[in-house]
C-alpha cells in the first residue's frame, strides 16, 4: 500500500502534462499511452446549422407573431361539444344567440403596439388532420394556399375575446355530412411592428387558461325558455414557425423560436476515439455577442450525439444522453465537459454519418440566439490507448 500511493501521483501527473504530445507509461504487459488531441476549425469536416421545426402539438403556450428569426402562427379546433350533447337536449331546443373564443396571454416579445392578427378559416370540404406525429411542414404546406380570410382580430393586453359568426361556429358544432370541422389559423399582418405573443394552450394545466368557446345560447324545455353559456375548450392546437430572414445572420448559431441547432462533423474523429479510453473530452466556444440575443441573464446549452445514413436528411436520430453548460450574459467563452457524449459516439460507431450537435434548452420557450466564432471552436480530447 505504501508503494501504490506514490505510483498514483506519478499517473496523476503524467495525465495533467500530457497537453501537447503522448505520453508512454512503462512499457511492457499493461503498457499504455496517454494522447491529447486538439481539433480546431480545419480539423472539422463541416460547422454548420440546421433548422428543426418548432411546430409542436404538445406546447403548454401557443406563439402568434414575427420576431428576431420566428414568423409564428396558431392553428387551433373546437371539436369538443359534449358539455352540449350530454345535456340530452333536442339539438333545436336550444338557440345559439352568440360566441366568443378567448385566449389568455402568457408573454409578449418584441414591440406589441397597434398589433392585429388576422384570422382565417381553414376549409371544410375535405378534412385536414394532424396528430403528434404529423409533419407538421408537410400539413401546413397542403393547406396554406386554401385559407379564408375571416378577418382581422385587435390586439389586447391580458387576453383577447372576439366576437364569431354564428355561421362558423354552427359548422362546428353542427356539421353537415359534407363539412369537415378543421379549425382556423391565427396569423399576423407583416406590416405590423415586430412582436410575438404567447398564449396559453390546450396543454396548460389550468384549464380555464386554455384556449375556448363561450356559446352564449337560448335554452327551451319543458318548464320554459332560459339563457345559458356553455363552454368548450380547444380540443386540439399547435404553432407552426418558418424562419424569417435576417440582414445579418450568423455562420454559426443556436436559436429559440424558429428552432436552430448547430452540428459539428469532422471525419477523423472516430477514427482516433475507436477502441481507446476517453479519459476527457471538452467542447470550447467562442460567443459572438454582436449576433446573440439574451432575454435572461443566463442560458443553459446543450451537446449531443446526432447519427444519421445521410447528411442532407433532417431526421437525425439525437441521442438522450446529452452534456449541458450554462452561458451568462457577460460570457465569451462557453466550455462544455463532454466525454459521455463521445463514448456514445464510439457505441454508435457503425452509423454511416455521425457527429456533434449544439441545442439551447427549452427551445420551444424563447426567443434566444447564441452565436458562436467558427473559427475560434476548439475541442480538445485526452484518451488512453492500451
Amino acid at each position: 500500500m505504501k508503494n501504490t500511493v506514490p505510483f498514483l501521483i506519478f499517473v496523476l501527473t503524467i495525465l495533467s502534462s500530457c497537453a501537447e504530445s503522448p505520453v508512454q507509461l512503462p512499457s511492457g504487459p499493461g503498457s499504455a499511452v496517454v494522447d491529447s488531441l486538439v481539433y480546431s476549425r480545419q480539423d472539422f469536416d463541416s460547422l454548420t446549422v440546421r433548422y428543426n421545426s418548432s411546430s409542436s402539438s404538445s406546447s403548454i403556450y401557443n406563439y402568434i407573431g414575427g420576431y428576431r428569426d420566428a414568423d409564428c402562427k396558431s392553428i387551433l379546433l373546437f371539436n369538443n361539444f359534449t358539455s352540449i350533447v350530454n345535456r340530452e337536449l333536442d339539438v333545436d331546443s336550444i338557440v345559439l344567440n352568440d360566441a366568443y373564443f378567448i385566449l389568455k396571454e402568457h408573454q409578449t416579445w418584441g414591440d406589441v403596439n397597434n398589433f392585429i392578427f388576422k384570422m382565417s378559416l381553414i376549409p371544410d370540404t375535405e378534412d385536414f388532420y394532424w396528430a403528434d406525429t404529423t409533419d407538421f411542414d408537410t400539413y401546413w404546406q397542403t393547406l396554406s394556399g386554401q385559407l379564408t380570410d375571416a378577418g382581422q382580430i385587435v390586439y389586447s393586453p391580458d387576453s383577447i375575446k372576439v366576437l364569431l359568426s354564428n355561421d362558423i361556429v354552427l359548422k362546428w358544432w353542427k356539421p353537415s355530412d359534407q363539412e369537415n370541422n378543421n379549425g382556423f389559423v391565427l396569423d399576423y399582418d407583416p406590416a405590423n411592428p415586430d412582436g410575438i405573443i404567447g398564449y396559453y394552450s390546450s396543454n396548460f394545466s389550468t384549464v380555464m387558461d386554455r384556449p375556448r368557446l363561450e356559446l352564449n345560447c337560448t335554452v327551451y324545455d319543458t318548464s320554459g325558455a332560459k339563457e345559458e353559456t356553455f363552454i368548450i375548450y380547444a380540443g386540439r392546437d399547435f404553432t407552426y414557425s418558418e424562419l424569417r430572414e435576417q440582414e445579418n445572420k450568423p455562420d454559426f448559431f443556436i436559436s429559440q423560436g424558429a428552432i436552430r441547432r448547430a452540428f459539428i462533423t469532422s471525419s477523423q474523429l472516430l477514427t482516433e476515439i475507436q477502441g481507446v479510453s476517453l479519459n476527457y473530452a471538452r467542447l470550447s466556444l467562442t460567443i459572438d455577442p454582436l449576433t446573440s440575443y439574451f432575454d435572461e441573464d443566463s442560458l443553459t446549452v446543450y451537446v449531443g450525439l446526432f447519427t444519421s445514413d445521410n447528411w442532407d436528411s433532417k431526421n437525425f436520430k439525437f441521442s438522450t444522453y446529452q452534456n449541458s453548460g450554462k452561458i451568462k450574459v457577460s460570457d465569451t467563452e462557453l466550455n462544455i465537459p463532454i466525454t459521455e457524449v463521445l463514448m456514445n459516439m464510439q457505441d454508435n460507431a457503425e452509423t454511416a454519418v455521425s457527429g456533434l450537435y449544439i441545442r439551447m434548452n427549452n427551445e420551444l420557450y424563447g426567443f434566444n440566439q447564441v452565436s458562436f466564432k467558427p473559427e475560434l471552436t476548439e475541442l480538445k480530447i485526452i484518451k488512453t490507448d492500451f
